[in-house]
Order: structure tokens, then C-alpha cells, then sequence
């Protein structure tokens, strides 16, 4: 290989990795974005969580194990 022909390879093999660089800034962008958005839903699903364990247990009482009158059930 000539000189010449390894510095066009040098000059693409540099622009290769130029572009698989950008590439991965826009996939660290991505999964940044990703990231913020699984702990906003993390929260979320804790919260409906709880919120559907109050309900089960108000739905499981009645009259035989609470002070509820029997013709609540």
C-alpha cells in the first residue's frame, strides 16, 4: 500500500469513527432521556401500589372482621 493509499485510509477510518461517535452521543441522549422518564414511572407504580393496598384491604373488611354492621356487606 502506498503513502498516499493509507493516508485516504487514515482520513476514512477517521471519519468513521467521527460519525459512530455522534451516533453514540445521540444514543447517550436517548437513554438519558429514557432513564428520567423508567424513574418518573418507578414512582408512579409505587404509588398506584399503595394506593391499590388501601383498597384491597377496605375491600376485604366486613362485617365478621370489622365493627361494620352486617348489612354493610
Amino acid at each position: 500500500m502506498t503513502c498516499d493509499e493509507l493516508l485516504e485510509l487514515v482520513g476514512e477510518q477517521g471519519a468513521r469513527i467521527t460519525a459512530l461517535g455522534e451516533q453514540i452521543a445521540v444514543r447517550d441522549r436517548q437513554i438519558t432521556v429514557m432513564a428520567t422518564q423508567m424513574a418518573g414511572l418507578a414512582e408512579v407504580n409505587e404509588t398506584l401500589g399503595e394506593r391499590l393496598a388501601k383498597l384491597e384491604h377496605v375491600l376485604s373488611r366486613n362485617s365478621k372482621n370489622s365493627s361494620s354492621a352486617p348489612s354493610k356487606d
